[in-house]
């Protein structure tokens, strides 16, 4: 099983690099911080310690960057990174 400090470092860097990779109308491109956090309704403080895996991300921030992104919660979250190894959670 995955420390739960690898874990939040996982899923914060998947949310970085889908960060990075969209502009607010969807286009490629870069979203700020700032942008991204005011758009889901956290803070950009908040939006660098899920990036950073320093912090627990709640779920409804989850869903909510997969809504801004244009990606599935799973882009971010697997099973697989929970599990004991074998590929089963």
């Amino acid at each position: 099983m995955i420390a739960d400090q690898a874990i939040r470092e996982l899923i914060g860097a998947r949310l970085r690099r889908c960060r990075l990779g969209v502009k607010g109308d969807g286009r490629s491109g870069r979203l700020s911080q700032h942008t991204a956090a005011a758009a889901v309704g956290i803070t950009q403080a908040s939006m660098s310690n899920y990036e950073n895996g320093k912090r627990d991300i709640p779920a409804v921030v989850v869903c909510r960057l997969a809504h801004l992104y244009g990606r599935e919660v799973t882009s971010f979250i697997k099973a697989r990174d929970i599990g004991d190894g074998d590929g089963t959670t």
